[in-house]
């Protein structure tokens, strides 16, 4: 491979892997046709820096890949924490591929320091310009998904003090129509019934005198 030791077959590996991801991905959009629409664009430029790396690897003069080509890319690509992050639903996904697409701006930096020839860096340009659009169109994505995911949350606690405010209201309109049932009632008791309520003899009640001597 070279003095520089690049394994342009993985790479190559890592990016088909990121493809799949993000097509992935996609399937979590189907309510959104623009969103997912934005996202199969993403998963076809995956695909192509794939075929760059292939390219390029041909190009240094890189061995074909040796042993089994689905357990490499099972390994390089990532994909076998895909399906876990994935049904955590659309937050887990796009934040999981937004820092992907950091690591690979990173990954393609240091690549740009260590090839300089017209061939590696001109196409290692073109795989970084997608890159880069990637990563600010996710960015962007994941800061308004973090608004309306803290707006929901507002929304849901304001909709529970509201539910509290009106059940306490409603408890409030139950303890007065009582009172009022209960005022009725004595309203329409006759005067001499009502004359007789007095407050009880405690010395001559003979169920409290027994409870003052259990005491």
């Amino acid at each position: 491979m070279g003095k520089t030791s690049t394994d342009w077959r993985n790479l190559s590996l890592v990016e088909r892997g990121s493809a799949i991801e993000v097509l992935e991905a996609a399937f979590l959009f189907s309510d959104n046709p623009r969103m997912q629409r934005i996202i199969l664009e993403h998963a076809i430029e995956e695909y192509r820096h794939a075929d760059i790396f292939q390219e390029l690897a041909t190009h240094h003069e890189q061995p074909n890949l040796r042993g089994n080509e689905t357990r490499a890319l099972i390994s390089a690509g990532g994909l076998g924490d895909i399906s876990e992050s994935w049904t955590r639903g659309k937050v887990e996904a796009t934040f999981r591929i937004e820092i992907g697409e950091q690591r690979a701006l990173e990954a393609l930096n240091q690549l740009a320091v260590k090839h300089s020839d017209e061939f590696t860096s001109s196409r290692l340009e073109l795989i970084k310009l997608d890159e880069i659009g990637h990563a600010d169109g996710l960015t962007r994505f994941n800061q308004k998904l973090i608004f309306t995911q803290q707006l929901r949350r507002l929304w849901i606690r304001f909709s529970f003090g509201l539910s509290d405010r009106r059940r306490a209201l409603a408890n409030t309109k139950v303890v007065s129509s009582l009172t009022r049932l209960f005022f009725r009632l004595i309203g329409r008791m006759p005067l001499h019934t009502v004359s007789d309520i007095r407050p009880v003899d405690v010395e001559k009640s003979d169920v409290l005198s027994a409870s003052k001597s259990i005491i």
